[in-house]
């Protein structure tokens, strides 16, 4: 019996936390999806621990703490996951959304971490079994949450992908190829920038926890960036409309966050004109459960280190490491109690509000062979597309050449677009043509990068502006031209 208690107390201790992180992260859902959707994606990373650790123990193990903590734990790892998410996404049904991708992604998460922390409890034993057990679980919460996002994200991105039907030319002369290209390469620069992200959070965990010393201090810093970078995409992936109204308007995730973006620059248009109000990153949401508990957590970390300065030979008794001693009673418990007083009260989209305060505009030539010639004020440009304000008659499919210049500058930059979605009539929502970009050169993604770096820089002094004033308001007028 005394040979299974570590085992016991390490699939104890894995449990609690599972049970913590799967209520914490269900509350995203005003109606709860069926527990039958929910039990199989958790099993599902059961069987990605399960073979994820079988890949592990035939490969060659080295005594580079680099290597085992970058390939042969975390890359290994996050590989096999991403194959699970990928799977998951693809075969969804026509009502998936972001958001039940990112939880599915958590459950993944969630079936792993309990696999992977049963396996050490059975072949090792000791407090450190115990402290990977508890970080560990929000570790892989984190990456695969944030994995799921950036896979689920490049799936709706499917949506519209489908080039013209009756476009004859296109078919003839490769167009048509060259869009589906293009749909492929962005879903696999998505799919890519999910999987280094998570494996770069996973590395620097392994590396700090293998390590050890003063180093494991810095897995909380980790833990609560990863935290916060979830958080702030479950609230992205909130606005994106799902798989099935996607079709039905013909438009993918990116068409839609171009056109959310939109609307926000008309509604500060409209309703602010002459002054600006700051954002607040801290919200008035401070629930009461949420207090009490983040409150207890903070107090029993407190305490612990207060009974470690004061009465060290009671822990000593324990004969604990104390890098490990402080992190377990101390460290950890404080950052649970931060990432739960915090967790309803930061606005996650602070800087995304922050970003779309003040347009910054660009004129936009539009000409063509078929195309009469005429001038757009666009008030963004993202890397997919743009939006084109006005009811012009654009048709469907149609490619437009569209040459930008920013105010007062003489440089432009030119690139090919094509109409996905119009809207002439309907004034609940921004009136004009969301224009995909086609055949991105380099000089119009210079172009690109040069304007988002100005309005990054107009808003860093606008909020000066705002410091310097004492006011949560400052004219426009009164900031500088960028």
């Amino acid at each position: 019996m005394q040979s299974y208690l570590p085992i016991l107390i390490d699939l104890l201790v894995s449990t609690v936390t599972l049970i913590v992180f799967f209520f914490f992260y269900v509350r995203n859902f005003t109606f709860p999806r069926p527990y039958i959707i929910q039990t199989r994606a958790f099993f599902l990373g059961l069987l990605t621990g399960s073979l994820t650790l079988f890949v592990q123990s035939v490969l060659p193990e080295s005594d580079s703490r680099a290597y085992r903590a970058l390939v042969h734990a975390a890359f290994i790892e996050e590989a096999t996951r991403a194959v699970f998410i990928y799977v998951r996404a693809r075969m969804s049904s026509d009502r998936f959304s972001l958001m039940e991708g990112i939880f599915d992604g958590i459950l993944i998460g969630l079936g792993f971490a309990f696999a992977e922390n049963l396996h050490y409890g059975y072949n090792y034993s000791g407090v450190i079994i115990i402290l990977r057990s508890i970080t560990s679980v929000p570790l892989h919460v984190f990456a695969s949450g944030i994995m799921a996002y950036y896979f689920s994200y490049g799936h709706l991105c499917r949506s519209q992908m489908r080039p013209a039907t009756g476009d004859e030319n296109d078919r003839r002369s490769g167009v048509a190829g060259r869009r589906i290209r293009g749909y492929r390469l962005r879903r696999a620069g998505l799919y890519l920038h999910g999987f280094v992200l998570a494996w770069i959070i996973h590395g620097m965990y392994d590396l700090a926890f293998l390590s050890g010393g003063r180093y494991v201090y810095l897995i909380p810093f980790i833990l609560i960036a990863a935290f916060f970078f979830l958080e702030y995409l479950i609230a992205h992936a909130r606005l994106i409309f799902p798989k099935n109204v996607l079709l039905m308007i013909g438009v993918n995730a990116d068409d839609v966050d171009i056109l959310l973006q939109q609307q926000e620059y008309e509604q500060w248009i409209e309703r602010e004109q002459k002054e600006i109000t700051r954002p607040h990153l801290i919200l008035s949401n401070w629930r009461f459960w949420n207090v009490v508990i983040g409150a207890l957590f903070l107090i029993l970390a407190l305490a612990a280190m207060g009974a470690y300065v004061l009465f060290p030979e009671i822990y000593k008794l324990l004969r604990i490491p104390g890098t490990i001693l402080i992190s377990l009673f101390g460290v950890f418990p404080a950052t649970l109690g931060i990432i739960i007083l915090v967790s309803d009260n930061l606005n996650y989209l602070f800087l995304r509000d922050w970003m779309i305060r003040m347009p910054l505009t660009a004129s936009a030539q539009v000409y063509g062979p078929d195309v009469p010639s005429s001038a757009h004020l666009v008030l963004d440009i993202q890397s997919t597309g743009v939006f084109l304000n006005g009811d012009d008659a654009y048709r469907q499919d149609q490619v437009l050449r569209l040459r930008f210049q920013r105010p007062g500058r003489h440089r432009q930059a030119e690139v090919n677009g094509r109409i996905v979605w119009s809207n002439r009539y309907n004034r609940t929502l921004p009136v004009g043509h969301i224009c995909r970009f086609e055949n991105r050169g380099l000089r119009f993604s210079f172009f690109r990068w040069r304007f988002r770096i100005s309005g990054v820089l107009r808003r860093i002094r606008m909020t000066v502006e705002m410091i310097r004033t004492g006011s949560d308001t400052v004219r426009i007028d009164s900031i500088s031209r960028s």
